[in-house]
C-alpha cells in the first residue's frame, strides 16, 4: 500500500495495492534483505521495532508494517484490519502537508500518525478491559460482603471466574503497550537514530544530512510525547491491576472466614457426636442383657435418663472448654 507525495503544494497521489519483489523492494529503499523481516507478514511473532536507516525507517508496531521514505510511504498487509483503520487517518494526514502552514516533513507526519494509532488503539482496548473488569469487580466486592452463608455468594465466584481471561487480556496489554514503549526508547537513547529520521534533509543534502548528530530537537520531542503518552497508559494498567489484585485479596479473605465458620460449625458437631457417645455408653452398659438388680427400682428410669443427659452435656461443656482455652492460649516467650 502506497501513498506518494512530492512535498508542500504538490499534487497528492492517493494510495495504490502494489505486490513487489523483495530485491525491488530494497532496492527502491535502499534496505538491507534482513531490515525486510520487520515488515515481513509471514513473521507474526516480532517485537514492535522502529529502525533507523539511511533512506528509510522501518516501523513495526505490533500489527501495523509501514516503510517511510522521504516522499512515499508503504504499509505492508493491508488486508489487516488495523491497516485498513489506519489508512483514511494517514492518507488524510498526508494530504494535508499540501496545505499546512508547517514544515513538518513526511517520514514525522508518518510516523506520529502510526504512534498515535497505536496509542488510540491500545486505550480503546484498556477502556473496554477497565469497564468489564470494573464491572466484576464491584460484583465480586457486593456479595462477598454478604454476613453468613447465603445464597448470594456463588454469583461472586462466578464473577472471579469470569475475571480470568480478563486479566490474562490485562496482562497481555500491558505486555503490548510496554513492548512499544521499549521501541520508542530504543530510538531516543540514540542520538545517531534521532538524527537519522530526518529523511528528507538527508535526500535534499545528496545523501548527508546538513544537521549536527546531536541536532535532533523535533524528532526528539515527538517521541518523547509518544513516550510519556504510553508511561500514562503504563500506568492506568498498573493501577486496574492493583484494583484486580485487591479485590482477589478481599475475596480470600471473605472465602477464609466462611471456611473458617464451616470448620467451626463441624467442630462443634464433632464435640456434640463425642458428647452424646460418651451419654451412650452409659446406656449400652444398661442395655446389656445381665442383671443388676436396678431393674425393679421405681423411677430409676427417669433419674437414668437425666444422668445420661447431664453427662453428656458436660461432658459437650468440658471438651469445648478445653479446645476454646487450647485456641486462645497465647505462646510461651522466649
Amino acid at each position: 500500500l502506497r501513498a506518494n507525495t512530492q512535498g508542500p503544494g504538490s499534487q497528492f497521489e492517493t494510495g495504490t495495492v502494489q505486490q513487489l519483489p523483495k530485491a525491488k523492494l530494497c532496492q527502491d529503499s535502499g534496505l538491507q534483505r534482513r531490515d525486510l523481516r520487520a515488515v515481513d507478514p509471514t513473521f507474526r511473532h516480532q517485537l514492535p521495532v522502529i529502525l533507523v536507516r539511511p533512506g528509510s525507517l522501518v516501523v513495526r508496531l505490533m500489527t501495523i508494517k509501514a516503510i517511510i521514505s522521504p516522499n512515499k510511504l508503504m504499509l505492508f498487509d493491508h488486508h489487516n484490519e488495523s491497516t485498513s483503520r489506519l489508512l483514511p487517518e494517514l492518507t488524510e494526514r498526508i494530504a494535508s502537508l499540501k496545505t499546512s502552514s508547517e514544515s513538518l516533513p513526511l517520514e514525522f507526519v508518518a510516523l506520529s500518525t502510526l504512534l498515535d494509532f497505536v496509542c488510540q488503539r491500545k486505550e480503546a482496548r484498556l477502556e473496554v478491559l477497565d469497564r468489564a473488569i470494573n464491572r466484576h469487580l464491584a460484583e465480586m466486592t457486593l456479595h462477598s460482603k454478604q454476613p453468613g452463608l447465603n445464597l448470594r455468594r456463588p454469583r461472586a465466584l462466578e464473577a472471579a471466574r469470569a475475571l480470568v481471561p480478563l486479566k490474562n487480556q490485562l496482562v497481555t496489554l500491558h505486555t503490548d503497550v510496554d513492548e512499544v514503549k521499549r521501541a520508542v526508547c530504543e530510538v531516543l537513547s540514540s542520538d545517531e537514530d534521532l538524527s537519522g529520521m530526518y529523511l528528507t534533509e538527508r535526500e535534499l543534502g545528496g545523501g548527508h544530512s546538513p544537521r549536527a548528530v546531536e541536532d535532533h530537537h523535533e524528532a526528539e520531542i515527538l517521541l518523547e510525547g509518544v513516550e510519556q503518552q504510553l508511561q500514562e497508559l503504563l500506568g492506568d494498567i498498573m493501577v486496574l491491576q492493583r484494583n484486580v489484585r485487591n479485590t482477589e485479596e478481599f475475596m480470600s479473605v471473605a472465602l477464609d472466614a466462611s471456611r473458617n465458620a464451616l470448620i467451626r460449625i463441624d467442630v462443634a458437631l464433632n464435640m456434640a457426636t463425642l458428647s452424646i457417645a460418651c451419654g451412650g455408653t452409659i446406656a449400652a452398659c444398661f442395655g446389656m442383657n445381665l442383671t443388676s438388680g436396678l431393674e425393679e427400682t421405681p423411677g430409676l428410669f427417669g433419674i437414668a435418663c437425666g444422668a445420661v443427659a447431664g453427662f453428656s452435656t458436660l461432658s459437650f461443656v468440658c471438651i469445648y472448654s478445653f479446645a476454646l482455652r487450647r485456641l486462645t492460649m497465647k505462646p510461651p516467650h522466649d
